[in-house]
């Protein structure tokens, strides 16, 4: 019985050590182009920047962005708990609006900001005014 298992777990390695070469074989075939562009230099850490912090446990800044316009981009900070809209060229904050505590992720649509957290979506306004929520923890 050893010397099958012995033998299960060679083939079981052979086949293995066989689909990672042809997939490294197949992935020297492919070339990948990546284009790398900096669309915004922002400030960290001062008061018209986007605040960072160290915890312990975790590091908290921005988590998330949206390129609102040619010349705004949006943060969702965690550090915060805000969307901050800086301007591109200088990389300052020019607006800032408190969000949901704890907040995961967002987006920007239609001028409207779409922020998500654990229990619900909330959508703000470009003026950070809360206009709704959707709540979804009893549709799962």
């Amino acid at each position: 019985m050893k010397a099958r298992k012995s033998y299960s777990l060679l083939c079981a390695l052979a086949m293995l050590g066989a689909g990672i070469s042809t997939l490294k074989a197949q992935n020297a075939q492919q070339s990948v182009s990546l284009s790398v562009k900096e669309l915004s230099n922002s400030k960290w850490n001062t008061a018209d920047g986007i605040p960072y912090k160290q915890v312990p446990g975790v590091n908290l800044g921005a988590t998330a962005f949206e390129v609102l316009s040619a010349n705004r981009i949006a943060y969702l900070c965690n550090a915060s708990n805000e969307v901050i809209i800086t301007d591109k060229v200088s990389g300052a904050a020019v607006k800032k609006f408190p969000v949901l505590f704890a907040a995961r992720d967002f987006v920007y649509d239609k001028g409207l900001f779409y922020v998500l957290n654990a229990k619900q979506v909330s959508v703000y306004d470009t003026t950070g005014k809360n206009v709704s929520e959707i709540s979804f923890l009893n549709n799962v």
